[in-house]
């Protein structure tokens, strides 16, 4: 008889609720401290109110402590998150045909973005620890004819690879932005989450850029380190120019600010520190997940039959079969459905081949899964593992 428990999913890149409850009380205590008066009702600022780029500013502050650097509230641009900051990006920078770099694997919506609006994509081939291969992005800069508009990267526990570009890699790549005259679109949503015990991640991209000649735009959210519903994130980047473009573009300026309301609930959960110890909790509860989710690979897959990366931060795990003689045909099942292995649940996962950039002609993503450890609490993870070994190993 079929299974009708139902299906553990290790692919949507969601929170639990674990890591949503402990956001409830700061809040509404948050929202309990706002008068509903004409001034929080009322459009906002282009850029977002002063008070939340302020807070923003204070959050990198404490962040990048002893990192000899120093944020600037002016170069805070707040957004809807970074869906729409790249959609607002790509309206005011590119049109249809115009070409774009993005990492060989990279997140799904955005290259569902990019492609939508028609742009010319270039894959870089990339590594599942340290990130983007310089060497072929230096190659692929020799055979196009003109300079790429931007590359798309997630420089920091990279979704899917869970990749972190290590400093002296991102010391480089500015160099080749200056040098052949692209912008860098660095999503960073995950910048804030490395796991306990392990080392912070290298600073942000814009902590390397020239202010005299800037090419970074870093873009992140409160999505991953509060709530996704909030609908709130911000750009940081020191390329005025491009800041007063997205200022003056039609979607900002006819809706006066993209989300003022929920702007000051997280400018108060900033300047009371209450972020900062939500934050603080969900790494842990990750933290957890990750090792929970790495033991049960060890513990169900034979030595030998996987490999993989061990995450030190973000939401995802990058799980590559080893052996050519496994069940690879369940790699390429799109759409993702549910299958049942062995006595286990069924269980959903993500085949690497959605994650890939339609001109990648590499390897990476044929024989890979990216598992996500933040939707389910440890004994779903467990459990989900268990199935999948028991999917992929069958004979």
């Amino acid at each position: 008889m079929a299974s009708t428990a139902a299906p553990i999913d290790l692919m949507s890149g969601l929170p639990h609720e674990d890591l949503l409850a402990p956001a409830i009380e700061p809040i509404r205590e948050a929202l309990a401290s706002m008068p509903l008066d004409y001034e929080t009702l009322q459009y906002g600022p282009f850029r977002g109110r002063q008070s939340t780029r302020s807070a923003i500013i204070s959050l990198y502050s404490e962040y990048l402590e002893g990192n000899r650097v120093h944020p600037e509230e002016r170069n805070v641009f707040v957004t809807n998150g970074v869906s729409n900051a790249l959609a607002l990006l790509c309206s005011v920078l590119t049109k249809p045909g115009d070409t774009i770099l993005v990492e060989a694997v990279s997140y799904l919506y955005a290259l569902k973005i990019f492609s939508d609006l028609r742009l010319n994509i270039i894959s870089v081939r990339t590594d599942p620890m340290t990130g983007i291969d310089l060497d072929d992005l230096e190659s692929n800069m020799s055979t196009l004819r003109e300079p790429p508009v931007f590359l798309y990267i997630i420089p920091t526990f990279n979704n899917p690879t869970g990749a972190t570009l290590p400093p002296e890699n991102r010391e480089r790549l500015l160099k080749l932005s200056q040098k052949h005259k692209f912008f860098i679109f660095a999503d960073e949503v995950y910048q804030f989450l490395h796991f306990d015990g392990c080392p912070m991640a290298p600073p942000p991209l814009w902590c390397y850029d020239i202010p005299e000649d800037p090419h970074v735009v870093s873009l992140n959210s409160f999505s991953k380190i509060l709530a996704p519903a909030f609908r709130l994130g911000w750009i940081y980047s020191q390329c005025t120019e491009l800041l007063e473009r997205l200022t003056n573009c039609g979607v900002v300026t006819s809706g006066c600010g993209l989300n003022p309301f929920v702007e000051q609930i997280v400018t108060y959960l900033i300047t009371t520190g209450l972020l900062q110890q939500h934050i603080s909790k969900i790494r842990s509860i990750l933290s957890h997940s990750a090792n929970t989710m790495i033991s049960s690979i060890r513990k169900h897959f034979p030595p030998g039959t996987v490999s993989f990366v061990p995450p030190q931060g973000g939401y995802f795990l990058w799980l590559r079969i080893s052996r050519p003689d496994l069940a690879t045909r369940y790699l390429e099942h799109t759409p993702p459905t549910a299958l049942r292995g062995g006595a286990g649940g069924p269980v959903i996962w993500m085949p690497g081949s959605l994650c890939r950039s339609s001109t990648d002609h590499s390897s990476l993503h044929s024989t890979a899964i990216r598992l996500c450890f933040a939707h389910n609490p440890p004994p779903l993870l467990e459990e989900g593992i268990s199935s999948l070994s028991s999917i992929l190993l069958q004979s």
